[in-house]
């Protein structure tokens, strides 16, 4: 006991050095990814992101820091050579491939450079109960949007089966939708469950960094998340299901019935995590020092790499968004069930936001109505293609779901309301067909007649971009009633 008490009182100032290399060493990868926090930042920003996200990367930052400033032991800022090679070999992608990926996937990159390094410089036996770390860096960009758009139509197909699957025969799914012979309920993209899935890891990770648990725990209680984020959006679905079709309690019972599903699911999380951490008893062994020649050369590689990596971020090779498949030559029909589709011209706000598009755009009044019709014409499978409702959002309106709505035709659209800021609200709903644009077709109605069509953007993308697939030419109509 003397013996380690005379380290502590001997060296404060070896310790306080410590502390500040690693807090540069850290410092150096965000300086080199400053990229991916500005496009974070830009994302937290936006009408499709969240503040949260910003909150879950600052209370991690503060526990992480917590941790270092309780280590009054460690003689050297490095504490793990693996997770320095993988925080370089997560800078040298990042900076290799920034200028040619989206910035979801860049960001992913960045992230993960960032977390290898804080994780690298843990001591051991700390580090072995902060695996939640990289998952909580990196659940701090904000991936909800983007996960609605890729994951929102398998999760909405595999809940519509467990559903059906769990009610015996008296629900069927067709689709991403529940029937029961009489009465047909499809799970929209708003019910997909991607915020109860995204928000259900979250609180697994964070619960986990607070218990400190170990790793094996750690990911036992995020399987466990996942789990029952699938299970509560099975049992939220079976009884939307049954409230649509035998109870019709209106709008406020939607809405209680996933504050109730999630507010259980939480609950049992929690609960397990607890349950989890009184078994956690096996700890990670003593910390084996590092020898300084190892050390020397370790920092020696970093330094290098973030240099090479900041220098390959400053070359002005930034690529723009591919354009290939854009034509101008598409004839557009001119009516819609015999009434005329009046050409109108874009809003600048609106333009600002369709200019990325890599296709053709149009816009028209219907008849002498106040109905509006927009119209997106693309040749390929797309993430361009994005959901009306993110459009509304960033023009500043408030979106509330509503229930799909079926055509003459037997085409399910995805229907929502929209309240602008003056309080004035209008219906709106969507439609994604493949089609085959021929001038011989002037008429919408029977250009869509027998058209396949999907109802959310989700459903269209996963149809048109898997191999083999027969959608050439995509058809996005949004009608603003």
């Amino acid at each position: 006991m003397m013996g380690v008490r005379t380290m502590g009182n001997a060296h404060p100032f070896c310790n306080r050095t410590v502390l500040f290399f690693r807090l540069g060493l850290t410092l150096v990868v965000m300086v080199t990814c400053f990229p991916m926090l500005q496009w974070v930042y830009l994302r937290w920003l936006s009408p499709t992101g969240s503040f949260l996200c910003a909150a879950v990367l600052t209370a991690t930052l503060f526990g992480w820091f917590r941790i270092l400033l309780s280590d009054g032991e460690s003689l050297t800022p490095i504490q793990s050579l693996r997770w320095l090679t993988g925080s370089c070999v997560f800078l040298i992608a990042f900076a290799v491939v920034y200028p040619y990926v989206p910035g979801l996937v860049s960001s992913g990159l960045g992230a993960c450079a960032l977390s290898c390094m804080m994780m690298a410089v843990l001591p051991e036996v700390e580090r072995g109960r902060s695996w939640a770390i990289p998952i909580l860096v990196i659940l701090s960009i904000p991936l909800t949007p983007s996960l609605q758009f890729f994951l929102g139509s398998p999760l909405r197909f595999l809940v519509a089966r467990c559903t059906a699957l769990m009610s015996g025969m008296s629900i069927r799914a067709i689709g991403v939708g529940l029937s029961d012979g009489h009465h047909t309920v499809f799970i929209d993209a708003p019910c997909s469950g991607i915020r109860m899935l995204t928000t259900s890891v979250l609180l697994a990770s964070g619960t986990s960094f607070y218990l400190r648990l170990s790793r094996c725990r750690t990911f036992l209680v995020m399987l466990f998340g996942v789990f029952l984020a699938v299970a509560g959006n099975v049992l939220r679905a079976g009884a939307l299901f049954l409230m649509e079709t035998r109870l019709p309690l209106g709008a406020w019972a939607h809405t209680w019935i996933g504050v109730i599903v999630f507010a259980f699911c939480a609950f049992s999380l929690v609960w397990l995590a607890r349950a989890v951490e009184r078994g956690d008893t096996a700890r990670v062994g003593s910390p084996r020092p590092m020898d300084s020649l190892t050390y020397r050369v370790a920092v020696f590689v970093f330094l290098l790499v973030a240099i090479s990596s900041t220098i390959i971020l400053w070359k002005p090779n930034r690529v723009t968004a591919e354009t290939r498949g854009i034509r101008s030559d598409v004839v557009l029909p001119t009516t819609w069930g015999g009434t005329g589709l009046n050409p109108l011209p874009l809003q600048s706000d609106v333009r600002e936001i369709l200019k990325g598009f890599p296709g053709q755009v149009a816009q028209f009044r219907l008849g002498d109505s106040d109905t509006v019709v927009l119209l997106r014409i693309s040749h390929r499978a797309t993430r361009d293609m994005h959901p009306a409702e993110d459009c509304y959002r960033v023009l500043g309106w408030k979106c509330n779901p509503e229930p799909a709505w079926m055509d003459q035709s037997g085409h399910t659209w995805s229907s929502f309301s929209v309240e602008k800021p003056d309080g004035s609200r209008r219906l709106v709903r969507q439609c994604y067909f493949s089609v085959a644009l021929d001038p011989g077709f002037t008429d919408m109605e029977h250009l869509l007649a027998k058209a396949v069509s999907w109802p959310d953007a989700s459903s269209w993308y996963w149809a048109a971009a898997r191999p083999g697939s027969t959608v050439r030419t995509t058809l996005a109509v949004t009608v603003e009633e």
